[in-house]
């Protein structure tokens, strides 16, 4: 599995600078190319095809046989981020568009595009989730970018890792114009450069990295590091406190690791301040983050009652989920899949929760 690692510039051999580009792992046909636009998937149409961002996006689909007679049909699926730190979430999927019946059998909506470059990845379906079209299972697709070639790069790497399970060609054929984009930029920056692209067969993760090569909003992982080296969870705390006005609210793991410093340090305060701040950053689901932290918490006597109080709100939340709409159903899978996956869910739920009672 190739990843981009350094983009390495030589000019005169008197400069070297690496522009370290941390990539996600992660997991989506037709991409209009920056240069050479590819057909759209026969039944489903973006207008235009590869718009800038902020722009209105027109979409007409002719559907397949098994939604041609439903009143009313959903754009479902999410927006990727070039470049963006993904650590194995879950991806959440949304509601783009409402798409109405049009000419000719068709069905027509539109949204606005985010104000970004994105890598949008899609599916159709019916209003309450059974029935699917996913185009084969390679899911519809929508590049947007603006003229900067870079956020052109790193759309076409986001739709490289999608279709590397699905398609080595699409893979490929995305890896090279992102690699021709990259060079374009260098060469643009360094006239005269001898411009040398290297991709590694592994995935960086940031954590092995000098401080000043990481992005902001991991900076606090050298904190973490620190503290298993010197068990100092007070120190850490402080320092993961400085970081989170810029990794908080990012899904990064920072409140889950303050959490557990607090625990370890038996700082009720600390406890409660980052039991609030998981809770609403949204780590993964809303009761999976809730019997995370009441099993974090049960170890302290002094919050066994809020560990018991998080472990029934998530059989609640469990009992509430609307299959059709919820974020976390994955692409691809029916309502009726999801709601077997809740079940299986429920019952570890309340497994948990009836080992807390038991605790006391």
């Amino acid at each position: 599995m190739a990843h981009y690692k350094n983009v390495i510039v030589l000019p005169a051999l008197t400069l070297t600078a690496i522009l370290a580009l941390f990539l996600p792992t992660g997991s989506a046909h037709a991409l209009a190319l920056p240069r050479d636009p590819a057909s759209p998937a026969a039944n489903l149409v973006f207008t235009p095809e590869a718009p800038s961002p902020g722009s209105t996006v027109t979409v007409t689909y002719h559907p397949v046989d098994v939604l041609a007679d439903e009143p009313e049909l959903v754009l479902r699926g999410r927006f990727e981020i070039p470049r963006q730190v993904d650590l194995g979430h879950e991806p959440r999927n949304e509601r783009i568009a409402t798409l109405t019946p049009g000419d000719g059998g068709s069905f027509t909506g539109s949204f606005t595009a985010p104000n970004s470059a994105v890598y949008g990845i899609f599916v159709v379906e019916d209003m309450a989730g059974e029935r699917l079209d996913t185009n084969g299972g390679m899911h519809f697709e929508l590049p947007v970018f603006g003229e900067e070639k870079w956020s052109q790069a790193g759309v076409l790497i986001r739709r490289a890792l999608h279709y590397e399970d699905r398609d080595p060609a699409i893979v490929s054929e995305s890896h090279a114009r992102a690699e021709e984009l990259m060079r374009e930029v260098l060469a643009e920056e360094d006239p005269g450069a001898v411009i040398t692209v290297t991709i590694s067969d592994s995935p960086p993760t940031g954590l092995e990295r000098d401080p000043s090569e990481l992005p902001p909003e991991l900076r606090w992982t050298q904190a973490w590091m620190r503290w298993q080296e010197d068990g100092n969870s007070q120190l850490a705390l402080g320092e993961l406190e400085e970081e989170w006005p810029v990794a908080g609210g990012l899904r990064t793991g920072i409140a889950n690791s303050g959490l557990l410093l607090a625990v370890e340090s038996r700082d009720l305060d600390a406890v409660d301040l980052w039991t609030e701040r998981i809770l609403s950053e949204g780590w993964t689901d809303p009761w999976s983050d809730k019997l995370m932290i009441a099993q974090m918490i049960s170890t302290l006597p002094e919050r066994r009652a809020r560990a018991l109080e998080l472990a029934r709100d998530a059989l609640a939340d469990l009992d509430s989920v609307d299959l059709a709409g919820y974020a976390g159903r994955p692409l691809g899978q029916t309502a009726a899949e999801y709601a077997d996956a809740l079940a299986r869910a429920r019952a570890d739920a309340q497994a948990e929760y009836n080992r807390l009672l038991g605790a006391g």
